[in-house]
């Protein structure tokens, strides 16, 4: 009735959720829609489901939702005017702010628009200033609901932050090279749908010693977003600087001189972020825009008529400088960021602790912002705030040195007043900015693999080229593809590939098939922890014969959707991946079974029956996520990996539970 297409989706609910039959399947809930989301191909598709398990539609959810907001906007708005025009009428009859009738309706107003009373007009301002006031601030809020109509999901992708979603980034270790603004690597795919958020609502502190390590982080929170900024100070992305926390090593080249003049410099930024609405791109949807096909193809023209190395590289390095070297998967989020920041300038070091908390005093002022007031128009009146509420407590100089900033990033420039400024951009979808782009990435060679085959002409030769050209510019180049291996690594190897001869005999056979992956798996992770990269599994293992025939043998023998099969797959997942393919070339039919074919999806564990089964489940997981880890700790372009192993093991585990708990009761 849904539409769904039974061949496809019954596997999968019986697979993830262990539903059988239709009369099951009529206790699926909304809380399995995480789970079985991720096996959507088309937009429609999600909506089927929504309705299959009887929950509103996430896209058409948000639209009702940003339409119900615009209305209620609107619906203040008029109330407001209304209470304008009373306020005028007790004005022409000589009444004053003092005037009971005029406070009540003053205090309507006030609550219409959401303003906070430390916040609102001053007492001190006559009746008529507060009316002049209002109906500009009035006027102008109408204006903007007026001017800023609401635009389609693709035209927010495509207009957003500039079309920041859909611009690549160049991964180094070098911040600047990821927060440069780089051409569009990505088109907006056409069946694109905003959901809303999975971040939520947070407001942060950040302490800065130097203007730098300010504007790094600011830079970054612009160009990256949260997620990433926040994952610079573990590695992510291969980076290892901070970004923030007053101990950024961005620029760890700072003149001497700027050293010194540290503790003259002190600045504390509170940032409110608003996610309302997000996306995650498929990898179907990953498609290069014209303009950097074209340059891929000037490159590959190049590469056929074999030129000097030295102009090929060249040309790669000016591609990846202009489109950048690698693609945002997501999870996009789209809102906007409010910024306070409070500075402290040529103080002596001595009082640095007493400025840091003066700052954060400041930053924490409920009155920051003047009802009325726009971005950047304030700066007198928080100077004067900022003297009248701490001139008693803190040292004149101190006080006078310490400024207010408030910015933001996406919402409607013409008000700085925080609840407005919410209310107007939930309302506004042409206001949003791109406030995060998630941490998974893939690289512009994968992106060519997976989806523009038929763009190239060797589209594998291409691609080894530009990761190669990446590797070199970013100076992470891996190990030699021909190195001096340990001579008991290389005796190993040979052992074992003369036992694999004897697999391919019995290698049909799905228990030993399993047991003989098995113990491929564990020797990759052994070498995985000794060499501390994957070229000793291509080196040794992956570019030879025998092994290579063995897991060609294991993949005609499972075509079929069974169980077992997936079991299997999910065993050579582990250790073939899809980068493997520029290391080893033959390997490329089996990754194309395993990644890119109608076939493949992902691997689901078994009915979990008992404790050990569980803790075999989780065992596994564990060693998926060391593997993704150590080949992130090499190539970084699967950065993407570690997130969905992590999706797709909250997914199965929580299976595996509910199987586990589901045969406690039925034992009780």
């Amino acid at each position: 009735e849904s539409g769904l297409d039974s061949t496809f989706w019954f596997p999968i609910f019986k697979d993830e959720l262990g539903v059988t039959s239709l009369q099951a399947l009529a206790n699926v809930g909304e809380e399995s829609f995480d789970t079985l989301q991720q096996f959507v191909r088309k937009p429609w598709e999600r909506k089927a489901l929504c309705k299959l398990l009887n929950m509103d539609d996430q896209e058409t959810s948000l639209k009702s939702q940003r339409g119900k907001r615009r209305e209620k906007f609107k619906k203040r708005q008029e109330e407001s005017f209304e209470m304008l025009q009373q306020l005028k009428d007790l004005q022409k009859e000589g009444k004053e702010r003092h005037c009971e009738a005029v406070q009540e309706i003053e205090s309507g107003i006030r609550e219409a628009l959401q303003i906070s009373p430390d916040t609102w007009i001053s007492s001190d301002k006559s009746l008529e200033s507060m009316i002049n006031t209002l109906e500009k601030n009035l006027t102008q809020l109408d204006g903007i609901l007026q001017s800023r109509r609401d635009i389609t999901d693709h035209q927010v992708l495509r207009t957003a932050s500039g079309g920041l979603a859909m611009q690549g980034i160049l991964l180094s270790k070098d911040i600047n090279d990821q927060i440069e603004t780089r051409d569009s690597l990505l088109k907006p795919p056409e069946d694109i749908q905003l959901m809303g958020p999975s971040l939520s609502k947070m407001e942060r502190i950040e302490e800065f010693s130097s203007q730098s390590q300010e504007d790094s982080h600011r830079q970054s929170m612009d160009k990256l977003g949260y997620s990433a900024t926040a994952s610079f100070k573990g590695g992510f992305w291969g980076v290892s600087v901070e970004v923030g926390g007053g101990c950024s090593k961005a620029n760890e080249s700072e003149s001497t001189s700027e050293q010194h003049q540290k503790s003259l410099y002190k600045s504390t930024v509170k940032y409110s972020f608003v996610p309302i609405a997000s996306t995650y791109f498929n990898d179907s949807q990953l498609l290069l825009s014209d303009d950097a096909l074209r340059r891929l193809k000037k490159v590959e023209t190049l590469l056929t008529s074999k030129p000097n190395p030295s102009i090929v590289q060249e040309e790669c390095q000016m591609f990846f400088k202009t489109f950048g070297s690698h693609a945002t998967k997501g999870p996009l989020h789209f809102g906007g960021i409010y910024w306070l920041k409070s500075v402290s300038r040529a103080f002596e070091k001595s009082a640095l602790e007493t400025v840091k908390q003066l700052q954060r005093e400041v930053v924490n002022m409920k009155a920051s912002v003047s009802y009325g007031s726009a971005f950047g128009a304030s700066a007198e009146a928080n100077r004067s705030q900022i003297e009248a509420s701490f001139s008693g407590r803190y040292s004149k100089e101190l006080v006078s040195g310490t400024t207010l900033e408030i910015t933001a990033t996406g919402g409607p420039h013409e008000v700085s007043n925080l609840p407005q400024w919410k209310s107007c951009m939930a309302a506004c979808n042409s206001t949003w900015s791109v406030i995060d782009r998630g941490t998974a990435t893939v690289p512009v060679w994968e992106i060519i693999q997976m989806n523009h085959q038929n763009d190239f002409n060797n589209p594998t030769y291409l691609a080894l080229n530009l990761q190669n050209t990446w590797q070199q510019m970013i100076k992470l180049a891996t190990e030699a593809l021909h190195v001096d291996r340990p001579r008991q690594e290389i005796e190993d190897a040979a052992e074992l590939m003369l036992e694999i001869k004897m697999w391919s005999v019995k290698g049909k056979e799905t228990t030993e098939c399993s047991e003989c992956l098995d113990i491929l798996v564990n020797i990759k992770l052994d070498l995985v922890k000794t060499s501390m990269n994957l070229q000793a599994w291509a080196d040794l293992y992956l570019s030879k014969q025998p092994l290579q025939g063995y897991l060609r043998l294991v993949m005609e023998a499972n075509h079929d959707s069974s169980e077992s099969t997936q079991h299997i797959q999910l065993l050579m997942k582990q250790l073939v991946k899809p980068s493997d393919v520029y290391l080893v070339k033959e390997l490329k039919s089996i990754v194309d079974w395993l990644y890119y074919s109608k076939r493949a999806k992902r691997v689901v564990a078994l009915e979990c029956t008992d404790i050990k089964t569980l803790i075999t489940i989780i065992v596994n997981f564990l060693h998926e996520m060391e593997l993704a880890k150590a080949k992130s700790n090499t190539l970084y372009e699967e950065t993407s990996e570690q997130q969905n192993v992590k999706i797709h093991a909250t997914a199965t585990i929580a299976k595996a539970v509910n199987y586990l708990l589901k045969g406690f009761r039925e034992i009780k």
